[in-house]
């Protein structure tokens, strides 16, 4: 089937259907067919994201579909219209992260999928549905990790799916959305969602809901070479402070080498001021460098378990084995 025009009729449908039954229980969603309503339910839906900002495309979005699947008297819903692309990414993921926790309905997983605008060619290239899979806050996490696990930890390799993040919206926010809207799925399959333990992740990390039974989430582990690491102070002063839940992300579970130039580990840089944690949001400063050193590791297949090198990686590895009690 054609993803874009009929991919998983009945259990898209379906699914759909509930989320709309479950709003049309509501008091304020009885009278919805009023489009002059309209507003009021775009507004009702963006008051209940506190850290999602809506552009005016999704807006348009968001009330198209409402029109479409409320515009007749009855209000029966436009089915044809549910299956299009504007309500597929803008409205159901909405919809999913506004159910309430008590809300018992559960979910085809690749239709869950779907709604975080992925396509059907690119689910069919995964293991979907016997794999534990792994969401991580940038675009090329999982393209350092997945190898790095395969060679460090080739048994339990097979056991983890790596989500690639490169064709949907990363970044923290969005990943704490992923990780809400799989929960609010009554989703039974199993999914770890890694945040990066600098500021920005640590607040999403915090801000998620808490894990279930199926749905976990985790930090990047610290380690001894965080706790007193060169950093750039504002006066672009060398200065060793501790930058975990700081600046910690993926690049920095590798070998010391890959970010050490000149015999110098690869200083911190701050820049936005996080207000709630009270800290900056710190990054590599030689990030690009590091990472072109990390695919040559992944290249040449450079991988030791037994090298002390990799202990960032493998404790990173044994808390994701650890979280199923594998």
């Amino acid at each position: 089937m054609n993803f874009d025009e009929d991919y998983k009729l009945d259990n898209y449908l379906n699914s759909i259907k509930a989320v709309f039954i479950m709003f049309k229980t509501k008091p304020f969603f009885n009278h919805i067919s009023k489009l002059n309503d309209i507003d009021k339910v775009v507004e009702y839906i963006s008051n209940s994201f506190n850290d999602i900002t809506f552009s005016s495309r999704v807006i348009s979005a968001i009330k198209t579909s409402i029109k479409n699947s409320y515009k007749s008297a009855d209000n029966d819903i436009d089915e044809q219209f549910l299956l299009t692309k504007p309500y597929r990414k803008y409205l159901l993921p909405l919809l999913l992260l506004a159910l309430p926790d008590d809300f018992e309905i559960e979910y085809d997983l690749e239709c869950i999928l779907a709604s975080f605008n992925y396509k059907v060619e690119k689910l069919q290239k995964y293991d979907i549905t016997s794999k534990i899979l792994v969401f991580t806050e940038g675009k090329t996490d999982g393209v350092y990790l997945e190898p790095a696990l395969l060679n460090l930890n080739p048994r339990m390799a097979d056991c983890f799916q790596f989500i690639p993040m490169e064709s949907i919206q990363s970044g923290c926010s969005e990943l704490k959305k992923y990780m809400e809207i799989c929960i609010n799925s009554n989703l039974k399959s199993k999914i770890i969602f890694i945040f990066d333990s600098d500021s920005s992740g640590y607040e999403s990390y915090s801000a998620a809901k808490e894990s279930n039974r199926y749905i976990k989430k985790m930090l990047l582990p610290n380690d001894d070479i965080f706790s007193n690491y060169p950093c750039y102070d504002l006066d672009n002063n060398i200065v060793k402070k501790d930058i975990y839940q700081k600046a910690v992300t993926v690049e920095l579970m590798y070998p010391k080498e890959t970010f050490t130039f000149n015999g110098a580990l690869s200083p911190i840089r701050w820049n936005g001021y996080n207000e709630k944690l009270k800290q900056y949001q710190g990054q590599l400063s030689d990030k690009s460098k590091t990472q072109k050193n990390i695919k040559e590791i992944i290249k040449n297949k450079d991988f030791n378990n037994d090298d002390n090198r990799f202990k960032r990686l493998v404790s990173l590895f044994d808390s994701m084995i650890k979280i199923y009690q594998i």
